[in-house]
């Protein structure tokens, strides 16, 4: 049994809980429904990368 999918699980809490605290620490002028569509790109980026 490998640990591997347990790993990218954990590490998808981590970030999934770390999103409130990073769109506080961004500028004012940037909508949330922005960092959204920015997080989906990347994450999708590195998704078809790994495919």
């Amino acid at each position: 049994m490998s640990i591997l999918p347990y790993a990218f699980v954990l590490l998808a809490a981590v970030l999934w809980g770390t999103v409130g605290t990073t769109q506080t620490f961004l500028t004012d002028g940037i909508h949330p429904l922005t960092v959204a569509m920015m997080r989906s790109a990347v994450g999708g980026g590195i998704l078809l990368l790994i495919l």
